[in-house]
C-alpha cells in the first residue's frame, strides 16, 4: 500500500470534522493538519504501512469504533513519541502538540491499514 493511498483513506475515515480537529490541536489549518497526517503516515514503521507489514497492526479492527484492544494501546504507545519527533522535526511544529494530535489519528490510522488487510 502507498503512502499517498493510505493518507487518502486515513483522510476520507477522519472526514472533515476531524482534521478540523486535529487542526485544532495543532493550533493551525487544515492544510497543515493535512501535512501532517500525511508526515505521520511516512513516519509509521514499515512493517504497519506494508501490506505484508506484522499483523499487530491487525489488531486495531473491529467492529464499527473499531475498540481498542491491549495489543493495539501497546502499538500506539511503542510508535506515538518516535512518530511525533519526526513529524515535529519535518513540520517544525511542537512535538507536544503533534503527540496530542496523533493520539486522534492514529487509532484511525490503525484502523484503516487493520481493514485493508482483512481484504
Amino acid at each position: 500500500m502507498t503512502d499517498e493511498s493510505l493518507r487518502n483513506e486515513v483522510v476520507r475515515e477522519l472526514g472533515e470534522d476531524r482534521v478540523a480537529e486535529i487542526a485544532q490541536q495543532l493550533g493551525t489549518d487544515a492544510v497543515t493538519a493535512r501535512q501532517v497526517i500525511t508526515e505521520a503516515i511516512a513516519a509509521l514503521p514499515p512493517d504497519l504501512r506494508d501490506d505484508e507489514g506484522s499483523p499487530a497492526a491487525g489488531a486495531a479492527g473491529g467492529g464499527a469504533g473499531g475498540g481498542l484492544g491491549g495489543l493495539t494501546t501497546s502499538v500506539l504507545s511503542r510508535v506515538t513519541a518516535p512518530t511525533a519527533k519526526v513529524v515535529s522535526r519535518r513540520t517544525g511544529l511542537p512535538e507536544q502538540r503533534v503527540v496530542a494530535a496523533l493520539e486522534l489519528l492514529l487509532p484511525v490510522t490503525l484502523t484503516v491499514i487493520a481493514r485493508r488487510r482483512r481484504h
